[in-house]
């Protein structure tokens, strides 16, 4: 019995020292706060969520990011940022572009410097492909952060050339950058790599600089053997306006032998240095007769702006019924700059009422407003118009003879060439324009007078 005794004695003893440790905290065990569990689950949480930003289910991968987003609200959105420019290396593009979304947009709720400084760390990392999707992520939230255009600016330099490129365009893409980037980009037109060159161009163009050196610079690439830098050399000259008057003498030459894509460029700042000189404003008139729809338009645009005299009004009007829509565009809203004095194309401008396009319609549409009434010799040619076979022409003209004989001085003419032209047309037309011709001959009734 003693023994038996014995033994139940040591069980007991065994539960009560058993429950004691259960219930006392362990010294090497810091107690786990619910924020700190939230961020220990958030990187496999991030990392089931973010592989599936490669699904080929586009519906998939929207929600993925949409549940990555919400994740980065409710835990550490920093962690969060390193699983995804992990994936900065992935071989799937799709991978890596959604990778590169998700991180921009938790960066706009309020995490902006912190992502910048964890990209900014990343920029120096071995992997070229992830080199070049910070630079590409560094460029979307660039406008918002100073930082991001320090990191940008430093990876100009980089070793790759795919970083250096997508650096230089990602700084184009801010649409304008401090005085310390424009002479590195300047720099890096002397590029070994046509890549680079062409993206240090093209975010030139963007920027617009200032600095004299650029002038002289885009002078040379002119003049170069590749089309396509004497294309962006243009275009960055186009975007400095007046500063790229320097720039005359290539850009005069240019524009009497080189490619479309270039021309367009040189047009377009043409159109920026005010008036030119005898020999450069021939060379934009013949420009409009050029077989490329593209310079047609922009030697119109180019017209409108610096060279302002009747000739340019003869012009716009000959390209009205041009084969190309934009070119009739083009034509049409630089000749309704001249208001009144375009009165003379007013035929020509009812004419594209009846357009095949919209935007062309619409332009002839606030042309006519801008233009005013028929004037005594365009009222034939106007009432003429009554008979086309576009229902619109014929709205267009009726509207405009209408609005003419209210605002008086043709009133006469208008009713004579309506009577003769109704000796000459069968019963239906007749009938439209007897019509006509009793609206504009009922006299107008007075308005009443406001009460005082």
């Amino acid at each position: 019995m003693p023994t038996l005794l014995r033994f139940f004695l040591l069980l007991l003893t065994a539960a009560i020292c058993g429950c004691g440790e259960a219930q006392t905290p362990s010294r090497t065990t810091s107690p786990i706060t619910p924020a700190a569990a939230e961020a220990g689950s958030a990187r496999p949480a991030a990392g089931e969520l973010i592989a599936k930003l490669g699904d080929p289910r586009p519906e998939v991968r929207s929600r993925a990011a949409q549940a990555i987003l919400d994740l980065s609200r409710r835990g550490d959105a920093l962690l969060i940022v390193e699983n995804l420019t992990e994936k900065f290396t992935d071989a799937d593009v799709v991978v890596r572009e959604g990778a590169i979304d998700c991180v921009v947009r938790i960066s706009a709720f309020g995490h902006t410097e912190k992502v910048v400084d964890h990209l900014s760390a990343v920029a120096a990392a071995e992997n070229v492909e992830r080199r070049v999707c910070v630079a590409k992520a560094l460029s979307r939230i660039g406008g918002i952060s100073p930082p991001a255009e320090v990191t940008l600016r430093s990876m100009l330099a980089d070793p790759a050339v795919e970083v250096r490129a997508a650096a230089a365009t990602g700084l184009g893409s801010f649409g304008g950058v401090s005085e310390k980037t424009v002479p590195a980009l300047l720099q890096l037109v002397e590029d070994p790599n046509n890549e680079v060159v062409y993206a240090a161009l093209r975010s030139l163009s963007q920027v617009g600089p200032r600095e004299p050196e650029a002038v002289e610079l885009m002078r040379k690439l002119l003049q170069d053997k590749d089309v396509h830098r004497r294309e962006l050399a243009a275009a960055v000259l186009w975007r400095m306006g007046e500063r790229a008057k320097p720039a005359l003498p290539e850009l005069t030459v240019a524009l009497a032998s080189d490619e479309p894509v270039v021309k367009v460029h040189v047009l377009g700042t043409l159109g920026m240095l005010g008036p030119p000189s005898p020999a450069i404003e021939q060379a934009i008139f013949a420009a409009t007769h050029d077989p490329e729809p593209l310079v047609r338009a922009q030697a119109a645009v180019a017209l409108g702006r610096v060279v302002r005299n009747p000739k340019t009004m003869a012009t716009l009007t000959s390209l009205l019924p041009d084969e190309n829509a934009h070119v009739r565009y083009c034509a049409l809203t630089w000749l309704m700059t001249f208001r009144e004095q375009a009165g003379g194309a007013l035929p020509d401008i009812v004419r594209r009422l009846g357009d095949e396009d919209e935007k062309v319609r619409e332009a002839a549409q606030q042309a006519l407003t801008l233009v005013g009434p028929a004037k005594s010799g365009e009222v034939a040619a106007v009432a003429g118009l009554l008979l086309d076979s576009s229902p619109e022409v014929r709205g267009g003209a009726r509207r405009q003879l209408v609005d003419s004989a209210k605002r008086g001085g043709t009133r006469t003419d208008i009713v004579t060439a309506l009577r003769k032209m109704r000796k000459t047309v069968d019963t239906e037309a007749g009938q439209n324009l007897d019509a006509l011709l009793r609206e504009i001959e009922s006299p107008v009734a007075p308005r009443e007078k406001t009460p005082q």
